[in-house]
């Protein structure tokens, strides 16, 4: 192995273009054999999630079976009906739990539950019920969006949805909103349908709540929303055959490293090389 002062001695030893060119192959031989290697590990990949919507609203989490369900990611609206349930011993339909669904044509699909959480069904609300439209995001520039609670299912939201977080399942996936303020229009002393709310994306400055809707400051918006559907929503991964399954992903991740470590080796041997020839050249 090759260091320090040695490493210097022999790539400017007689030869010296012929050694460095030698030692240059020899590193780029390395790096490919860094990438194939890289290429040759097996990757295991989680399984795509897939995002669900109850028909019925909030149902009872307790008998799940036989209820419809409708897809918001990523294949909008297909349909299914959950035709039995494996319980992870909690008595509610919730986390770890495995289901089946039937697909109109018929077809059953087994899914692993990986997580419970509220999700509101909302469209654009022309004044907000309180004051003009704002100047700044015009009411034809919105169009309905289901957003769903970053929380999980957690009851206490609705009676307190001030200052929670959501992010858009669709039609724009993961766009993280802030709700920061309520209109119980019913009342309901609850967060339902016919409801209010305002909505403030999460790259935005903090708003200033009042009378007006689509209240400014530093040139950035909240936007009235109306509620339309309040329901449970369940975020579900294809359950694996026996033996498990494995999930393609970008190689990028894998290769980055490796290629990096190639990238500082020749980067470094050619800086040595050069400062001992620079230091050569000055005796």
């Amino acid at each position: 192995m090759l260091v320090g002062g040695d490493l210097g001695e022999r790539l400017e030893s007689p030869g010296e273009g012929g050694m460095m060119n030698k030692q240059m192959k020899i590193l780029l031989v390395l790096v490919g054999l860094m990438v194939v290697f890289a290429l040759a590990v097996p990757v295991q990949a989680g399984p795509p999630l897939v995002y669900w919507h109850a028909k019925a609203g909030l149902i009872n989490l307790a008998q799940p079976v036989g209820t419809q369900w409708h897809e918001l990611y990523p294949t909008f609206c297909s349909n299914y009906t959950l035709t039995s349930w494996e319980d992870n011993g909690d008595g509610i339909l919730s986390s770890c739990d495995t289901i089946d669904v039937q697909r109109p044509d018929g077809e059953v699909e087994w899914y692993h539950v990986e997580n419970i959480t509220i999700t509101l069904y909302v469209t654009p609300e022309e004044n907000g019920g309180n004051g003009p439209e704002s100047p700044l995001l015009p009411l034809e520039a919105l169009q309905p969006i289901y957003i769903e609670h970053e929380g999980g299912y957690d009851p206490a939201v609705l009676k307190a949805p001030n200052c929670t977080y959501w992010h858009e399942i669709y039609p724009n996936f993961c766009t993280r909103y802030h709700l920061i303020n309520w209109k119980d229009s019913n009342p309901t002393d609850k967060l339902d349908p016919c409801d209010s709310i305002l909505l403030q994306k999460e790259d935005f400055d903090s708003v200033r709540l009042g009378d007006g809707v689509g209240d400014v400051i530093d040139n950035h918006v909240a936007t009235p929303w109306h509620v339309e559907e309040v329901a449970i929503d369940i975020v579900v991964s294809p359950a694996p055959p026996v033996g498990g399954e494995a999930y393609p992903v970008s190689r990028i991740p894998v290769l980055s490293p490796w290629i990096a470590v190639g990238v500082i080796l020749a980067g470094g041997i050619s800086w040595y090389i050069l400062r001992r020839r620079k230091a050569k050249a000055k005796t």
